[in-house]
């Protein structure tokens, strides 16, 4: 995947998310639906969807274990399908 001038990471949090988002993405495909990883002084933030409370809490995993920077808050939500 390659990213266009406009998506390019601008600064070092912004880098350091963009790695963070692929790590997760790679491990949990299309489980995990429009992924945002947000990198700043107090940590990381994940935003996005996913169809299991499971899955939610893999991304976070790898995220923990791909990181020494505290996980601030998991905001992605689990979609109900019922």
């Amino acid at each position: 995947m390659s990213l266009s001038q406009e998506e390019f990471p601008q600064n070092e949090n912004e880098a350091y998310a963009v790695e963070l988002h692929f790590s997760v993405v790679e491990l949990l495909g299309n489980r995990i639906h429009t992924l945002s990883i947000v990198v700043n002084e107090e940590g990381v933030t994940l935003h996005g969807s996913c169809d299991s409370f499971h899955t939610k809490q893999m991304a976070q995993e790898i995220v923990t274990k791909s990181t020494s920077r505290r996980v601030v808050s998991n905001l992605i939500v689990v979609r109900d399908f019922l």
